[in-house]
């Protein structure tokens, strides 16, 4: 078996090994989530999936999650995105991610230049001149990211950290 299919296995059955096993934050929580956001490890996160207008394109997706304290989800490793995956039962959601400013050259909301990936086959592909990176939640985690136009309406997944609410 694969290194990449032992972690798969390893994850589809919760059954993560030491040597896998990455974590995106400590378990304390120090905050809380506003009403509507979804608490998992240590970030608060918005499907929008529930909104009466739940696509939007990138731009006012992005917009959305600002106006809401946070900005458009940064996944930082394979453990959040098997997470992510997990709460993403439908396809076609927005992440914080896009290769406007040079193509191929794809880069997080806050300016960081991405470093893993996980694209699905012959993504990204940059068909029809698309610049921003939609998750459409599979079986397989690994291979889950699409590069779709800007322009599209999709939902969306906002990110923020949790904060004392009083």
């Amino acid at each position: 078996m694969s290194f990449e299919g032992k972690i798969y296995q390893d994850l589809t059955t919760d059954e993560v090994s030491p040597s896998h096993r990455r974590t995106f934050g400590q378990e304390k929580n120090c905050g809380k989530c506003p009403s509507g956001w979804l608490l998992l490890k240590t970030s608060c996160y918005y499907f929008s999936n529930y909104e009466p207008e739940s696509r939007k394109n990138w731009s006012d997706s992005r917009a959305d999650c600002i106006r809401q304290g946070g900005d458009l989800l940064i996944i930082n490793n394979l453990e959040e995105q098997v997470d992510l995956s997990r709460q993403a039962s439908q396809s076609g959601f927005w992440i914080g991610l896009r290769d406007v400013e040079e193509e191929g050259v794809w880069k997080w909301v806050d300016g960081t230049r991405l470093t893993e990936g996980f694209w699905n086959v012959g993504e990204p592909n940059n068909l029809n001149n698309e610049d921003c990176a939609a998750v459409y939640p599979k079986s397989n985690p690994f291979m889950s990211w699409n590069d779709a136009p800007c322009n599209y309406n999709l939902k969306w997944i906002c990110e923020m950290a949790p904060r004392s609410f009083g």
